[in-house]
């Protein structure tokens, strides 16, 4: 049975047409479904809605890291894939469609290819887990063209098997967790010093949140209190 550890997916509506949603999802654990996109248009079956497009291959393979941002004009929007390899693929949502990917080479190349990665809010970073290693990797992200630079590592000896990371609603800290031995702890890392020995702080015997997608709280969330 294929299962996604992380049932990774991002749902995103076009700014040319406000009744039909991409929904884009990536395979689990590096199987050969990929990277694939589906459409929904809510004005079918009376309002409720209906698929148009179904699982619509745009790669193969891929981890399954999948993060959406704004592009730098505010309507249109990024989808960000990692293969297998060191290539992270941007595509563009458009109202006229997914658009061939920017494809930027940085970074290393995983070790499993299961985990989350996430922008930033203010799309300008990329953040992503290394799984098998000790380490996260941040990227400088350019919202208008669609690549990556400025590749550092976030590293520690004792950071085993990083997992999933979240941007506070600043973009000042970044909340990784990592799980050594089934317990998961959870890390707070400083961002705004720019040095790869950014000050931590950490929680330790969090095991849920192996099992959990870190995603920006709503308002009034008990997560809150987790992000600065």
């Amino acid at each position: 049975m294929e299962y996604n550890f992380f049932s990774i997916g991002y749902d995103c509506k076009t700014a040319g047409n406000a009744n039909i949603y991409y929904i884009f999802t990536t395979d689990g654990v590096g199987g050969a479904k990929g990277l694939c996109y589906s459409t929904v248009d809510v004005t079918l079956l009376g309002g409720l809605g209906n698929v148009v497009i179904k699982n619509q291959q745009l790669m193969t393979p891929t981890c399954e890291h999948l993060t959406a941002t704004y592009h730098a004009n505010g309507s249109d929007i990024w989808v960000m894939a990692h293969n297998t390899a060191s290539s992270y693929y941007a595509y563009l949502l458009t109202s006229t469609g997914v658009s061939a990917p920017v494809i930027t080479t940085i970074g290393s190349i995983p070790s499993i290819v299961q985990g989350s990665m996430k922008f930033s809010p203010a799309g300008d970073h990329l953040a992503c887990p290394n799984q098998g290693t000790t380490f996260f990797e941040l990227f400088d992200f350019d919202h208008a063209t669609g690549t990556l630079s400025n590749a550092m590592q976030l590293s520690n000896a004792a950071w085993m098997q990083p997992f999933s990371v979240e941007f506070s609603p600043s973009g000042r800290y970044l909340y990784a967790a990592y799980d050594p031995s089934g317990n998961g702890v959870l890390l707070q890392l400083d961002l705004s010093l720019g040095t790869q020995s950014c000050n931590y702080g950490q929680r330790n015997d969090c095991r849920k949140l192996q099992h959990e997608l870190f995603r920006q709280p709503p308002t009034g969330s008990r997560r809150k209190a987790l992000c600065r």
